[in-house]
């Protein structure tokens, strides 16, 4: 499990890396970032479940996580808001 959270946190800063770098319309790459975050919270749920993580360290990878969603879809907004 260790191994795809690593994997899936490396594919979202890819992604963002790639949103960061382009020209023009980002809303795809950022659109990846978005469901590489989904998926990211999954594994940490999961992990929470199976007992890999205690409360205390779901509580705070989950707040992160709520956060840098948030940070996500304001820049998400503001591509959308921008003329093309």
């Amino acid at each position: 499990m260790a191994k795809r959270i690593e994997d899936a946190m490396l594919d979202f800063y890819d992604s963002l890396l790639a949103a960061a770098k382009k020209t023009g319309d980002r809303n795809d790459c950022l659109a990846n970032a978005d469901m590489v975050l989904e998926r990211l919270k999954h594994y940490i749920r999961l992990s929470k479940d199976m007992g890999l993580f205690s409360l205390r360290q779901y509580e705070y990878a989950a707040a992160a996580i709520v956060e840098i969603g948030r940070m996500l879809g304001g820049w998400m907004k503001k591509c959308k808001a921008e003329p093309e």
